[in-house]
């Protein structure tokens, strides 16, 4: 009985914190039924500073990612100089050029660093974004790979995720994904949701087993299905 009281304890304790992360996910495709921008003024909600403050968002092996582990754009070149002791003029002309840095830009783990690159839902993914996406995945890379970098960036491989909508609707875009497949991933906003609801659905029905008769999973039952 002790060994079961536990597993149910467990469970439930298990249960409630799957549902929080539903919510989430529920107000994560609020946003992108509403189109929310990619970028807002300060104190308003975007797109941006919530996949940064909820990165599990991107997938499981976000799962156990913080906040504090994104870096916004405001200060990257900061950060490339500082941690990857390394200054890319043109990168930092380029920058002032188009008034554009990427998104957000991460160490995923031991082996990679990831830079995103968001657009607004809805928007169709373009050419001008993968190509500027290519530059910053190659710029980082160069960095990464000098001679003066810490050992713990030091051979790291860098990734560009694009999350856009209508990836297959310009064939050039399509195509030159396709070509950079191997430093580049695409997703769209809504493939990004059905996966992480039906990851989390799933990881419920299955705590749900454990104690089905217990009131308070019941109740949290009740909860998700609104």
């Amino acid at each position: 009985y002790t060994t079961l009281f536990r597993s149910i304890i467990s469970a439930v304790s298990t249960a409630e914190v799957v549902v929080g992360k539903i919510e989430i996910i529920k107000k994560f495709q609020k946003l992108i039924e509403n189109r929310v921008k990619e970028k807002a003024k300060h104190g308003e909600i975007d797109m941006q500073s919530f996949v940064r403050d909820h990165p599990w968002l991107l997938g499981h092996e976000y799962e156990n990612h913080k906040p504090a582990d994104f870096h916004h754009e405001h200060g990257v070149d900061k950060w490339i100089a500082e941690e990857l002791r390394t200054v890319d003029k043109d990168f930092k002309k380029q920058d002032a050029t188009t008034g554009k840095r990427f998104d957000l830009l991460c160490i995923k783990n031991d082996f990679q660093i990831v830079i995103l690159e968001l657009m607004r839902p809805g928007e169709p993914a373009d050419y001008d974004h993968v190509s500027r996406l290519n530059l910053y995945v190659t710029r980082v890379d160069a960095a990464v790979q000098d001679a003066g970098t810490p050992r713990e960036f030091a051979g790291k491989s860098v990734l560009g995720l694009l999350i856009a909508d209508e990836l297959k609707r310009d064939p050039s875009v399509n195509k030159t994904l396709q070509s950079l497949r191997h430093v580049m991933d695409a997703v769209t906003w809504n493939g990004l949701l059905k996966t992480v609801m039906s990851r989390y659905r799933d990881f419920f029905d299955i705590l749900k087993l454990k104690a089905p008769e217990d009131p308070r999973i019941k109740g949290l039952v009740v909860f998700t299905s609104k």
